[in-house]
């Protein structure tokens, strides 16, 4: 883009440099699947999740032996 525009080529990393020495935050985009089902997002959150976050249950008491 920057090569396009403006007929300069930087590495990704000095761009962000660049940025930050103007007083500027880089933005870059959040990264996502292209598959990702927010139905089953949810469903696995509201079905799973609570049971995995509660953790194990004790299988019986430790032995004082």
């Amino acid at each position: 883009m920057l090569r396009v525009e403006f007929g300069v080529v930087y590495h990704p990393t000095h761009v962000g440099r660049f940025l930050k020495a103007l007083r500027w935050s880089p933005q870059k985009p959040v990264r996502r699947a292209r598959q990702r089902d927010e139905t089953a997002i949810a469903q696995w959150r509201e079905d799973r999740w609570p049971a995995i976050k509660r953790g194990r249950k004790p299988k019986s008491k430790p032995s004082s032996s």
